[in-house]
């Protein structure tokens, strides 16, 4: 064999040896390199995670205690109804006109309050989500840092994600780790969420 066929072989030995290793390390940096994506099924997380059972809870205990106002305001102004129907004609007009303002009087209390209360509730519901929302998004992104986590993708409720293999979803991990670190504070929602 002449020199210059096994010169062109050694080359060409040497330019598939290079483009293997070439292949080789572009496979690794592309394997490395690519994102590391994971989901939470977002409804579950947000109702197992023990700061949004206590925040019902502490919606739930201040609902309660307004409804008992309401029926003790609804209480006062069917007594006063019945109490005027009972002896109506029995009294003056002078009296009949000032039972008459006092039930006007109690049937306005009651409407207003109703409405205050319901409007109160409203936004108030809207905080402690919120709030519980908040505590939640942060702690996934912290978590998401700490365990290398690039992109964490929400399932259900938004639909983001259709489907997804299990062996992507955190749920279960980042909800046990979230209750773990959460502590129940004495009826504070606001010094949790300046904690957080």
């Amino acid at each position: 064999m002449s020199a210059k066929p096994r010169n062109t072989l050694l080359l060409i030995i040497i330019f598939f040896a290079i483009l293997s290793v070439f292949t080789a390390f572009s496979c690794i940096y592309l394997y490395f390199s690519r994102p590391k994506i994971a989901y939470v099924r977002s409804l579950e997380l947000v109702y197992s995670f023990n700061g949004m059972r206590q925040a019902h809870a502490e919606y739930k205990t201040q609902t309660d205690a307004w409804q008992a106002n309401i029926d003790t305001l609804k209480k006062q102004y069917q007594n006063a109804v019945s109490v005027y129907k009972s002896h109506v004609s029995l009294i003056s007009p002078q009296q009949k006109d000032a039972e008459e303002k006092n039930i006007m009087q109690l049937e306005n209390s009651l409407k207003q309050y109703s409405a205050t209360v319901s409007k109160e509730a409203e936004e108030r519901e809207k905080k402690l989500t919120q709030s519980v929302l908040n505590q939640i998004n942060s702690y996934v992104e912290s978590y998401a840092k700490k365990k290398g986590y690039d992109i964490v993708l929400g399932a259900e409720g938004t639909g983001s994600v259709i489907y997804g293999k299990p062996t992507f979803d955190i749920t279960n991990d980042v909800l046990e780790s979230m209750n773990k670190e959460y502590q129940l504070l004495p009826s504070d929602t606001s010094a949790r969420t300046q904690k957080n």
